[in-house]
């Protein structure tokens, strides 16, 4: 596969000021487009395709690569990967956080943009800033499922993929720990508590 780093090469080889048969020393630009002859301009022009050619052919391998990537970045682990799955199968209307992350948590906590005091809200030492500096913007919720004494697991979660920021600094039990989409949010997937008395 062609590289960048090649077509770039490439295109330094060109330098300008050079002798071209037949033609004034010329290079990119003006000077080259009107100051050159018929030979010239041909070479100038293969040259020019032979190098959009290349450049064209790097683009549509590497676009997809860099799409993957970024698509792949929203899903940090597989937890994330699997509220997404389960969202989908609900066609967006619940998500039950009891199916996910094992089988050792007993209460799942929510933590939206710009949380860092978590300890209160688990009950015990642990800072999500320790663990993971990206709710320092808006896009990103974690999720924890944990016990009464630690932290079990933990999801970094897309909020394009579903926002739990309403839920943030609360925790469920695991017996009630399924989220409903907000009615009156029609574009926005925004979850809220099941029930808001187990809160």
């Amino acid at each position: 596969m062609t590289s960048l780093l090649t077509v770039k090469n490439e295109l330094q080889q060109f330098n300008p000021g050079i002798k071209i048969p037949g033609g004034k020393p010329t290079g990119w630009g003006k000077s080259f487009c009107c100051h050159s002859n018929g030979p010239a301009r041909k070479a100038a022009q293969a040259l020019n395709l032979h190098i959009m050619h290349k450049l064209s052919w790097t683009l549509l391998l590497t676009l997809p690569l860099i799409a993957a990537c970024e698509v792949g970045a929203l899903f940090l682990d597989a937890d994330s990967s699997e509220i997404w799955k389960q969202m989908q199968a609900t066609n967006y209307k619940s998500i039950d956080f009891s199916k996910l992350a094992g089988q050792d948590w007993t209460k799942v906590c929510f933590f939206g943009p710009y949380s860092d005091s978590t300890e209160s809200e688990l009950g015990f030492k642990w800072r999500v800033s320790e663990h993971t500096d990206l709710l320092m913007s808006d896009g990103h919720n974690v999720i924890v499922f944990a016990t009464d004494l630690k932290v079990t697991s933990y999801v970094i979660h897309s909020r394009a993929y579903g926002d739990f920021a309403k839920l943030s600094g609360k925790c469920l039990p695991r017996a009630s720990a399924r989220v409903l989409r907000e009615p009156s949010e029609r574009n926005w997937k925004s979850y809220i508590a099941e029930n808001a008395s187990n809160i």
